[in-house]
């Protein structure tokens, strides 16, 4: 089947119907901003909804409400009441659906609406949601189901509006006020979703090193509400730059491309966006606290730097990436000492003749038994007088038990002896002993 033949999800609009003897009111949405729009003067929010979808010419496919007795009743049927009202602007009986709902005045009833909410939602459908009538768990009960349709079924969640009424005064105080003073702003609560994912995201960057979800976040368009109005592009934009990275620097580890952890390119303007983002006084606090945790994982990685490595390598042993841990920590032992004696550690032949000189100097061998070429026996002699090779625990550690585990791992264990799952998992102490020989404090 084509992209063009695919069937397209209609968008759902959906709300709880309450009981109370409503306030005709304007329904301001998006108060201050450009695209400010003002309802006429309706009984029900759900009536202001979708005439601004109307304005905006978006095409609502599915109107789902769901409905207690007692709402059906009082504000559902019959003349002047939400279902003739919505018919009249323009939404005919096959658009819209009534799922009757118990109170939810208890677990067994709030659990029952829950299923019924999740079973009123085609898969990877885009939702609008209106939570402000009905009896008062049942908007938060409707959040909570939102999310786990995002997680069950893929839905794309478009705005969550709410009528703050009671900013106006009690029903008695509007109901006295001229009707052009009765206007009520209709606040979208996606920014709370919007939050809660970039804080899940961050989540399982930050304590389980999956940075897919945020990657995903940032790939799309980065919600304007992530900001105070006439600030979102900038804060969009410097966003996006400083995952860009940490989608480099994890793609880096997971392919574990040592030179390209030690270059880090881009490390230093993505720490210093990243610095400039939390200062934005356009971002919106609740978003601070996840920025800072997104610090604390990338602040110390900077260009060509081998310290690069000793972060990534803390990642290796948080999130217990022990194979790639194993094999990072082998090759950058090579590269700190070859720097440490002003080798070029990114030259074959300088890693592969350290490396032999491990050999020798932990097998004894003498130099008439060496396999080395003539041309390269006085380096090989050099390395066998550096100080980190006449250091016997080092010495051993690297040329036996090392790389005797990473020798274990590169076979994937396929081999005579093959090391237990526990034996990789004593990652964290091979990294606390290179650090202890050869880790520089600063």
């Amino acid at each position: 089947m084509g992209a063009t033949d695919q069937k397209q999800t209609p968008l759902y609009f959906l709300s709880f119907l309450g009981t109370g003897d409503y306030v005709d009111c304007r329904y301001v949405f998006e108060k201050g901003s450009a695209l400010e729009f003002c309802s006429p003067s309706v009984k029900y929010t759900q009536e202001a909804v979708l005439l601004r979808m109307l304005k905006r010419e978006v095409e609502v496919g599915k109107i789902v409400i769901f409905l207690t007795s007692e709402a059906r009743s009082k504000n559902w049927e019959g003349e002047g009441k939400l279902k003739k009202r919505l018919q009249d602007i323009g939404y005919d009986a096959s658009k819209i659906k009534e799922v009757d709902v118990p109170n939810g005045f208890d677990r067994a009833q709030l659990l029952g609406i829950f299923e019924k909410f999740i079973e009123a939602v085609e898969p990877g459908s885009p939702i609008i949601m209106d939570v402000t009538h009905a009896f008062r768990s049942l908007p938060l009960l409707s959040i909570t189901s939102l999310n786990y349709l995002k997680s069950l079924k893929n839905v794309e969640i478009k705005g969550i509006y709410y009528g703050a009424f009671e900013a106006l005064g009690s029903p008695k105080e509007v109901r006295e006020m001229p009707p052009e003073k009765r206007k009520v702003e209709m606040i979208d609560l996606l920014v709370l979703n919007t939050l809660q994912e970039w804080a899940a995201a961050v989540r399982a960057l930050v304590q389980y090193g999956n940075p897919d979800y945020l990657i995903t976040l940032t790939k799309e368009e980065i919600k304007p509400i992530l900001a105070q109005p006439n600030g979102p592009d900038k804060v969009a934009a410097k966003l996006r730059r400083v995952v860009n990275f940490i989608e480099q620097a994890f793609e880096a580890v997971r392919f574990v491309r040592l030179q390209n952890i030690y270059e880090m390119k881009g490390a230093d303007k993505a720490n210093e966006v990243l610095e400039q983002v939390l200062n934005e006084k356009e971002v919106l606090p609740p978003l601070r606290p996840v920025l800072k945790e997104l610090k604390s994982l990338i602040g110390n990685l900077k260009p060509n730097s081998l310290d690069n490595a000793w972060v990534v390598l803390d990642w290796c042993s948080k999130y217990q990436w022990y194979a790639i841990g194993v094999n990072l920590l082998y090759e950058h032992v090579l590269s700190v000492i070859l720097h440490a004696h002003g080798k070029n550690y990114s030259e074959k032949h300088f890693r592969e003749h350290l490396s032999k000189a491990f050999h020798i100097k932990c097998k004894g061998i003498k130099e008439e038994n060496w396999d080395i070429k003539d041309e390269y026996k006085d380096l090989i002699k050099e390395m066998l007088a550096w100080e980190e090779l006449n250091k016997k625990e080092l010495l051993d550690w690297y040329a036996k038990k090392l790389s005797d585990l990473r020798n274990d791992i590169q076979h994937a264990g396929m081999r005579e002896n093959p090391r237990s799952p526990d034996t990789i998992k004593q990652f964290d102490e091979y990294l606390k002993t290179a650090k202890n020989y050869l880790k520089k404090e600063k």
